[in-house]
């Protein structure tokens, strides 16, 4: 959740079409639950599993051990006792599985079901960008490679359950709120608001439209500090 909000704060142009799908699906706040209508709003999903792309709950490896007589991976020979893993970090940032996997685009989770708020020159422009198959193929692709509930027998138990508390408090927040990031008030962080990278930081950590984590198995994080105003209409 933290990493959604960060994302969308940081990129105004998707948090105003997260508000105009929600608002323009729901009449009243308390409408907003769990259930078809809620499920229907494709690009706060979509938000969601970009945020959880970019800044996985557990960026780090599952190391394993290499069993006697040794593992090749592809071109690669690991010999028995070696301890070997890919993190979730790395696998959903490689270009291959997600092109330009810096930028936060939540539309890549859309494919072909381009949501109806994404009206204008932006679904003009993403679809005289993108052909049907190139499309699919991507979606598909990018799909197969995201793990940030891990996969297979380890794959997250309360993975539905967590999508729908994200999708019911992050739907109520964009539904009745305005908000926007503030600015700390100590070291550094006057210069930059909590929860990004900066040029003060090590390497890897400079880019301020990236949510940082840090990896104790569960990723650690501050921020963002956002503050709220009841909407008006």
């Amino acid at each position: 959740m933290s990493a959604t909000l960060f994302y969308l704060l940081h990129n105004p142009h998707c948090l105003k079409l997260a508000h105009k799908e929600v608002r323009s699906a729901f009449h009243a706040l308390e409408d907003i639950r769990a259930g078809t209508k809620l499920s229907s709003c494709r690009y706060l999903r979509a938000c969601i599993d970009e945020s959880l792309r970019m800044s996985p709950p557990v960026g780090g490896l599952m190391p394993r051990e290499v069993k006697a007589g040794g593992l090749q991976v592809d071109r690669e020979w690991f010999a028995e006792g070696t301890e070997v893993g890919v993190p979730c970090y790395a696998i959903q940032h490689k270009e291959e599985y997600f092109p330009e996997p810096w930028i936060f685009k939540p539309e890549r989770w859309l494919g072909l079901q381009l949501m109806e708020s994404m009206d204008g020159e932006p679904k003009k422009q993403y679809e005289a960008s993108k052909e049907v198959d190139k499309i699919t193929s991507e979606l598909s692709l990018a799909k197969a490679a995201f793990c940030a509930w891990s996969i297979g027998p380890r794959s997250c138990v309360g993975k539905t359950m967590a999508y729908q508390e994200l999708m019911v408090v992050l739907g109520r927040m964009l539904w009745g709120w305005e908000m926007k990031l503030a600015a700390e008030e100590r070291g550094w962080q006057m210069i930059h608001k909590l929860g990004e990278g900066h040029d003060s930081l090590e390497e890897g950590r400079k880019w301020p439209g990236e949510y940082q984590l840090w990896d104790t198995f569960a990723s650690k994080s501050h921020g963002p500090k956002v503050q709220f105003r009841r909407r008006e209409n």
